[in-house]
């Protein structure tokens, strides 16, 4: 193989590896991103606990990612953060229960993009 066609190869690599790294660092930022219903209260207060709905198994990539937002979440909130897992019915076992709570903001879930195509499936 010339140089040349050696060169233009390693550089479409270079740039597929660099498209692949960002769309995984984008992705795994958003699967743990904490969502919260619009009509829920503002942050608890210090000392309170709060709990972290995730609609996934335990051990899974959202709930490692969950359990990272989570510890976050209590530094710089003050609170007690408690990871509960929710798996069943493709996310929607975790959303209903967190829909169906008081709103007074001691809940919120974390969700994927599953969550949003479950609207055209079920």
């Amino acid at each position: 193989m010339s140089r040349a066609r050696e060169s233009v190869k390693e550089t479409s690599l270079q740039r597929r590896h660099t498209v692949l790294g960002l769309g995984a660092a984008l992705g795994a930022g958003l699967l743990g991103w904490p969502a919260r219903a619009p009509a829920q209260a503002e942050i608890p207060a210090p000392g309170s606990t709060l709990k972290y709905v995730v609609p996934f198994v335990a051990g899974g990539l959202t709930d490692v990612m969950a359990r990272i937002v989570a510890q976050r979440l209590a530094e710089n909130w003050k609170l007690n953060v408690v990871v509960e897992n929710r798996a069943g019915a493709n996310a929607q076992t975790g959303a209903d229960h967190v829909a169906k709570t008081v709103s007074d903001g001691s809940q919120i879930l974390a969700i994927t993009q599953s969550h949003a195509v479950n609207v055209s499936l079920f």
